[in-house]
């Protein structure tokens, strides 16, 4: 039985993520949980200290219902398994809601507690990735770094929130499964076909296109100095957060004052709303337009994927992850952004629908499939280090070969992963 304690923080991670965790106040929680502000300061010294028991929960409950449970499993590929299956459960549960929190809120925690938080993330991700480096020893893994497909398996399963819904088709297990079954086939060589792989310096190196930075000559329709404005707010609202960052902070940065800012914009609302679309435009202009005009379903995924997995890794990371904080918008403007989400979807989704018709796709659910292949690729921002030893290139090459190894049967896989190398060079 759940602890009174843990009931609270289960209701506040919900409220976190109703809401966001800075536009939520102690009332706010209180009100969720049915007591009085002062009854709730009885569990809790403040909201700061909520957060960190939720997001320690998660931890906890990872290390107990997947870690404990997985570790004497001596194969690697077992372990593997195990390890994403009862993740990917945990995280469409319940209080599997408090997961998310480590990875969105923890920029709200102080210092101290936030290097805490940050050791047991790193702890758990290396324990992925030390299963995947044994699989990569014996031969066992597709030629993809150990180090994007760990953080990819990560990608799927804590985007796995943003999407299931409890009285859906599949349930949590059935989701759990699929999802499984698109990582296996993403990651693991086929059992007759296996051998000791090439190490990562033994690859040859892609040829890749020049990196496109997102510019102004995009958006003609802006002057330079409102492009600069929403790029620069554009950029705190990542780093604090939406409510957290003032129209203040954002004068401050580009070196005017409050109300020579307010000459620009009406509100910092309808600011962030700006700024949305204009990611919204340039996953347009960079993805949707150029593949509408191909058409092989097959060639059209594998460069839908290749150019999506590009524009997140080699641009501002705000394309993505400010989607994230949509409830900070006015409800007809986060419905027009929803509707512009949904078309892309519904677009991947056709693509997936010709294949299947086809007999070119592997037989997985449509659904787990589609939002698998974007959870991988709309995670690259939230740990890929400019200038660590990945190169944004790199990255987004396995990536695409992480999903495409995923999604297509093994004789149009070979036809569409063989040329991943070979025709990058023609996506921009």
């Amino acid at each position: 039985m759940k602890s009174r304690h843990t009931e609270i923080c289960i209701i506040a991670a919900h409220t976190f993520v109703e809401r966001g965790y800075d536009a939520t106040s102690v009332n706010d929680i209180a009100a969720a949980i049915g007591i009085t502000k002062a009854g709730l300061y009885h569990y809790i010294s403040s909201k700061e200290s909520l957060l960190f028991d939720i997001v320690t929960l998660g931890f906890d409950a990872l290390d107990e219902k997947v870690v404990a449970l997985t570790r004497d499993i001596k194969d690697p590929e077992e372990r593997l398994r195990a390890i994403v299956l009862r993740h990917a459960a945990l995280a469409i549960r319940v209080d599997g809601v408090i997961t998310r929190l480590s990875e969105e809120e923890v920029h709200a925690l102080p210092p101290a507690q936030r290097r805490k938080i940050n050791q047991r993330r790193r702890r758990y991700f290396d324990y992925v990735r030390d299963t995947l480096i044994e699989l990569q020893k014996d031969g066992r893994l597709h030629d993809i770094d150990v180090t994007v497909a760990a953080f990819s398996i990560l990608g799927i399963i804590m985007t796995l929130p943003q999407w299931y819904r409890p009285d859906g088709r599949l349930t949590d297990e059935e989701v759990a499964a699929e999802v499984l079954r698109f990582v296996a086939a993403g990651l693991l060589r086929p059992r007759p076909h296996r051998k000791r792989s090439a190490s990562i310096a033994q690859r040859p190196p892609l040829v890749m296109p020049e990196q496109r930075r997102l510019a102004r000559r995009a958006f003609p329709q802006l002057n330079p100095r409102r492009f600069e404005i929403c790029m620069t707010s554009a950029r705190r609202f990542v780093e604090r957060g939406f409510e957290a960052t003032s129209v203040n902070d954002i004068a401050s940065a580009l070196g005017v004052t409050k109300a020579g800012l307010y000459h620009y914009i009406s509100s910092k609302e309808a600011l962030f709303f700006e700024i949305l679309s204009l990611g919204m435009d340039w996953l347009d202009e960079d993805v949707i337009k150029p593949v509408r005009r191909i058409e092989d379903p097959e060639a059209r995924l594998r460069e839908t994927i290749k150019r999506h997995a590009l524009l997140t890794a080699c641009n501002e990371p705000w394309i993505t992850e400010l989607l994230g904080e949509m409830q900070a918008l006015r409800r007809p403007d986060r419905e027009t952004i929803l509707v512009r989400k949904r078309t892309y979807v519904g677009m991947v989704r056709h693509m997936f629908n010709e294949l299947a018709a086809a007999g070119r796709l592997r037989d997985l659910d449509h659904t787990v499939a589609v939002y698998s292949a974007l959870g991988m690729i709309v995670w690259i921002p939230r740990w890929l280090n400019p200038k660590g030893r990945l190169s944004r290139d790199q990255v987004a090459a396995d990536v695409a070969t992480f999903a495409l190894n995923a999604l297509l049967k093994p004789d149009a896989k070979t036809r569409g992963t063989a040329m991943v190398a070979a025709d990058f060079s023609a996506v921009l």
